[in-house]
């Protein structure tokens, strides 16, 4: 009863205390009726997820507004396959054959300068196409930090809002191609974060072989232009009053979603169950996110493209379950260097296999731990070298031999690869300076 009485109470306060606000201004009503016009005029559903933007007058980031230099890469495409759990750099790119490391597993000759774990045969056979980063470090063996790490080249920190490598590319190498579908694709997966270039970069996440949901709006098209223009009109004249760009933006964001959402381009995202071109890729989830990732890069000029398998961090029978996973990368990872060099777009296309960290060379109870202290990253096509290793670990494994590689200088070369300035300072969301690759970062020597 008391309760009820104070919640009573409190309402009569709350009407009591309520102020008039005078009568509403026309910049006001405008205001308003902009605000909630971009709930209903489209139907709710009909905005499916973040657009990449490919202009290249600038990009708002903090406070400042500011200008774009130009890419000049040669790799105009980003594929990156994504291992979630760590993969044992024992067990797939830097096998150590007749140690006690090695578990029994073997290895194959993949070019006269490089072996790979025996776990890849089909991988082998275009060897030259490869290039592995060995000794590789960092400083994080959690899943959650290092996955942040190996995205955005930054170790976590309180208040962080570093971008992810597929926002990094997408809002900087503004040379790339233009597109109806969305810039930055992440396929059976989170992908990484736009950090402080904003939601306008970041991932368009979806399974692959899946029809887009809510992908089309809920009535007829020319009731769906009659509300775009009544939009375009309450954009422009809220604009018009108030000098605010966003009513711009939105508008801009709803032409390019409404374009997509007619493109032919929009069906490159599914997969039928009989679709023959797919077969060679596998039937395996993976394979088809592969599958999809290439049309997504050769048909529908889509920039970047992140690739989620899920599954290695075993800490128990870690030679055998590598090996099941090894066979679900095999095949679509070679076919995929096979289709896209017969199509003449794997110089202009950056393949990146790489995990949150490595796991220890020693087997413990059959299993392998986290381990950053040494592991791989293999990169293929987008003027890489192939056929070679560079850098290199210890005998057994448990250490790079010499410097290593660092994970900062992974992302300054992809940046060189893709033709973005890795030195160039952003401002964060709270204001301070940042370059997009962390300070005394380099261009690993050897990779092009």
């Amino acid at each position: 009863m008391q309760e009820e009485l104070w919640h009573s109470s409190n309402r009569k306060s709350q009407i009591a205390n309520r102020k008039c606000l005078g009568p509403v201004t026309r910049r006001g009503l405008i205001k308003g009726t902009i605000a909630a016009s971009l709930g209903f005029v489209l139907g709710r559903n009909f905005i499916p997820a973040a657009w990449a933007a490919d202009d290249d007058t600038g990009v708002t980031i903090g406070r400042n507004k500011q200008l774009y230099v130009p890419a000049e890469g040669q790799a105009k495409h980003v594929i990156l396959m994504w291992m979630n759990g760590g993969p044992s750099h024992i067990d797939t790119f830097d096998p150590k054959p007749g140690t006690p490391q090695a578990g029994g597993a073997k290895a194959i000759d993949a070019s006269p300068d490089l072996q790979i774990s025996a776990n890849f045969p089909l991988l082998a056979k275009k060897g030259k196409y490869l290039c592995v980063l060995r000794g590789v470090h960092s400083k994080e063996g959690d899943h959650g930090q290092a996955t942040y790490l190996m995205h955005t080249g930054y170790r976590e920190q309180v208040g962080g809002d570093m971008p992810s490598i597929g926002s990094i590319v997408c809002a900087e190498a503004k040379n790339g191609p233009v597109s109806d579908v969305p810039s930055y694709v992440s396929l059976n997966g989170r992908g990484g974060g736009p950090g402080f270039y904003g939601p306008a970069y970041g991932p368009f996440q979806v399974n692959a072989g899946q029809p887009i949901q809510d992908l089309k709006a809920p009535f007829a098209d020319k009731d769906l232009d009659a509300r775009l223009k009544v939009l375009s009109q309450l954009d422009k004249t809220y604009s018009d009053e108030t000098g605010a760009p966003l009513a711009i933006a939105h508008n801009t964001t709803y032409e390019r979603v409404t374009r997509f959402s007619r493109s032919p381009l929009s069906k490159l995202f599914e997969l039928k169950s009989l679709d023959a071109k797919a077969e060679p890729y596998g039937k395996s989830p993976f394979g088809r996110a592969c599958y999809v990732a290439k049309r997504l890069v050769t048909e529908g000029n889509v920039r970047f493209v992140e690739i989620n398998l899920d599954g290695w961090d075993l800490h128990s029978d870690c030679v055998n379950q590598s090996k099941q996973l090894c066979r679900q990368v095999d095949q679509p990872f070679a076919r995929l260097l096979e289709e896209l060099e017969a199509e003449g777009k794997l110089s202009e296309t950056l393949i990146i296999w790489m995990g949150e960290f490595g796991r220890t060379p020693d087997l413990r109870s059959g299993g392998r731990d986290h381990y950053p202290n040494c592991f791989s990253v293999a990169l293929a096509g987008g003027g890489v070298k192939g056929g070679q290793a560079v850098g290199k670990s210890n005998k057994s494994g448990h250490e790079p031999d010499g410097e290593g590689i660092s994970v900062p200088d992974i992302f300054h070369t992809v940046c060189a690869a893709c033709g973005i300035d890795a030195t160039k300072f952003r401002e964060s969301s709270d204001g301070r300076p940042v370059r997009i690759a962390e300070r005394g970062a380099k261009q690993i020597p050897g990779v092009f």
